[in-house]
């Protein structure tokens, strides 16, 4: 079983960390497993938001493969 609680609380931590250092990378990654997290619960909406929100981090920080996450998700 998966344990979608604790993944959670460890996305939130790195997403704290990444926004206090400005660390798009991360951010953009946070958000991504921010959508996916959303998703598998069902929180559609959340999960659009949060893609949403990397394709905007996006444009401050371009690494084409992290792009196409992000297009994927969509």
């Amino acid at each position: 079983k998966l344990d979608f609680k604790n993944s959670e609380i460890f996305y939130n931590k790195m997403c704290a960390l990444a926004n206090k250092e400005r660390d798009y990378f991360h951010l953009i990654k946070c958000q991504l497993n921010q959508t996916e997290l959303a998703y598998r619960l069902g929180n559609y909406p959340s999960a659009l938001a949060s893609v949403s929100e990397a394709l905007e981090l996006s444009e401050q920080y371009t690494y084409p493969p992290q792009l196409a996450e992000i297009y994927l998700k969509f």
